[in-house]
């Protein structure tokens, strides 16, 4: 009887520390990031390829740099909306399928304070992505992406 009380205090404590280095790696993993090509500009853009992260995406951010961004990974293609709940600043929203661009919403405004989750735009793609890259306003212009452009390193 004691062997098996023994084997089961082992098992548990096992199973105990697997779970909190599990929440170790879910908390403390390293943000990644991928450098992307437009044209002949380089893009250095987080990953956010959970859900969590998806969600969160730059809210509360104060601002991008000029070329940073944030890309969202989703498992499927699919119509994507996105809105810009509890963000301080204009963005390009990028809609890209594979390595190409099928939309962009350039210029996307942060709605003004006080203004009600109900209220908020939802950006769509006019076509099915499995990514989406997000830019400072007016950069997409500036890079020179437009729908159809191949990008790199996606």
């Amino acid at each position: 009887m004691k062997k098996f009380f023994k084997k089961q205090s082992v098992a548990l404590v096992t199973l105990g520390l697997v779970f909190l280095f599990a929440l170790f790696l879910h908390i403390f993993a390293p943000v990644q990031y991928r450098t992307i090509l437009a044209h002949e500009t380089l893009i250095h853009a987080e990953i956010a390829a959970t859900s969590d992260a998806r969600q969160k995406g730059l809210s509360g951010r104060e601002a991008l740099g000029a070329h940073d961004g944030m890309l969202f990974l989703f498992p499927l293609a699919n119509r994507y909306p996105f809105w810009m709940i509890d963000m301080r600043f204009p963005i390009d929203i990028i809609w890209i399928r594979g390595r190409s661009v099928v939309d962009i919403a350039a210029n996307a405004q942060p709605p003004a304070p006080g203004t009600s989750a109900a209220e908020f735009p939802l950006y769509y793609p006019r076509l099915p992505a499995d990514k989406v890259l997000e830019i400072p306003a007016g950069a997409a212009e500036q890079m020179g992406i437009k729908i159809g452009d191949e990008l790199h390193g996606i």
